[in-house]
């Protein structure tokens, strides 16, 4: 709408994945939300190796459809 893409592209760029302060859930769910993809795959690979099971919590972050496909993919 604005035509920002080039801001878009620099703030991803200055805000690496792994510097963020936020679980792998909430950067899932930023990533979606604002189309940060590099940190998408980073983050459902997070999610579906750790040890504990997807929560309330989680689903209140990524929404149901989200969180059935981070299960499914725990499953594999």
């Amino acid at each position: 709408m604005w035509e920002c893409d080039g801001i878009h592209k620099y703030a991803i760029e200055k805000m690496p994945y792994n510097e963020i302060p936020k679980s792998s859930t909430e950067k899932v769910a930023l990533a979606v939300q604002h189309d940060i993809r590099p940190w998408l795959v980073p983050g459902l690979n997070e999610l579906a190796k750790r040890k504990e099971p997807l929560g309330i919590q989680d689903l209140e972050i990524l929404g149901d459809e989200m969180t059935l496909k981070v299960a499914a993919i725990r499953r594999v």
